[in-house]
C-alpha cells in the first residue's frame, strides 16, 4: 500500500515539472524560437531530469510530515522514582512519586502539566503536584515531577497497587 502511495506522490510532482516548469517553457521556447522541433534526446534528458525532482519531491514531502512525529517524540518518561519516610512508631509512611521527564532533543521544549492524578491503596495526596505545572527544557535537560506526599500509608504489605494519570502538552519552540 504504501508503494502505491510512493508511486502516486512520484507521478503527481511529476506531472507538476513536465507540464508547468520554468525548465520545460525556456525548452519549448527556445526550439519554437529558432523554429525547430525538439530534439529526442534533449526531451528524454528533461523528462529524467522531472523523474529525479519528483522523487526528490517525495521524499522530502515524508520527511517533512515525519518531522511533526519526531519533534512530538521528543518528551520522554526517564524514570518514576519513589520516596518513603517512615514513622518507626505507627509503622506509617509518608510516600511520594517523582516523575522525571528528559528533552530528547537538540532543540528547547516548552512544556505544560495539563493534569496529574495520582492514588496508592485507594488514598490520594490532598493536592495536586508541588512544582511547578510548566516551563522549558534545553536539549538534553532533565525535569523532575514530584506529587505531594500520601501521608499514613499502611506499609506492612509487601507490595503496593496505584495508579498514576497525567497528561502534558509539550512542543519543541519555533515549530
Amino acid at each position: 500500500m504504501r508503494i502505491l502511495q510512493f508511486i502516486w506522490c512520484v507521478l503527481n510532482n511529476r506531472a507538476g515539472y513536465v507540464t508547468g516548469g520554468l525548465l520545460v517553457g525556456a525548452v519549448t521556447f527556445y526550439f519554437m524560437w529558432r523554429d525547430k522541433p525538439a530534439p529526442r534526446n534533449v526531451m528524454f534528458v528533461l523528462c529524467v531530469f522531472a523523474l529525479l525532482l519528483a522523487f526528490y519531491k517525495a521524499w522530502d514531502d515524508q520527511y517533512r510530515e515525519n518531522q511533526v512525529g519526531r519533534d512530538a517524540g521528543s518528551l520522554f518518561l526517564a524514570a518514576l522514582n519513589g520516596d518513603v519516610a517512615i514513622n518507626a512508631a505507627t509503622h506509617k509512611s509518608d510516600v511520594q512519586l517523582t516523575l522525571v521527564l528528559k528533552n530528547l532533543q537538540p532543540r528547547l521544549v516548552k512544556y505544560r502539566m495539563d493534569t496529574f492524578d495520582l492514588e496508592l491503596e485507594s488514598t490520594k495526596p490532598s493536592a495536586g503536584f508541588s512544582n511547578d505545572s510548566g516551563g522549558l527544557l534545553y536539549a538534553g535537560q532533565s525535569w523532575e515531577l514530584r506529587s505531594p506526599p500520601i501521608l499514613g500509608m499502611d506499609m506492612q504489605k509487601a507490595c503496593m497497587e496505584g495508579r498514576l494519570t497525567y497528561a502534558m502538552t509539550y512542543n519543541v519552540v519555533g515549530s
